[in-house]
């Protein structure tokens, strides 16, 4: 499990996992300003996931065909960090 830490406004953190031939699986939650802060998922460099707000626990799931791929999540922070915006992945 993982989650963001303070941000900065106009900063983004990073979360990166090189992977081959494989299924990724994972439930995320956000917490945050909708329309400000964005949380992305990329994987071979397109964004699989792009949202902001406020959501429940979203499952995810994408194949990675053979060879290896970037998976990555990224969280940008736009404005002003409130300590009760949050990130998880799990």
């Amino acid at each position: 499990a993982a989650k963001s830490g303070p941000i900065g406004n106009n900063k983004v953190t990073w979360m990166r996992r090189t992977v081959s031939g494989a299924n990724i699986s994972f439930w995320y939650r956000i917490d945050s300003e909708a329309g400000g802060d964005v949380f992305t998922f990329y994987r071979g460099g397109s964004a699989d996931i792009h949202a902001s707000g406020t959501t429940g626990w979203t499952f995810c799931s994408v194949s990675v065909p053979p060879g290896s791929h970037n998976a990555a999540v990224g969280i940008r922070q736009r404005r002003r960090f409130d300590r009760r915006q949050r990130r998880r992945v799990d």
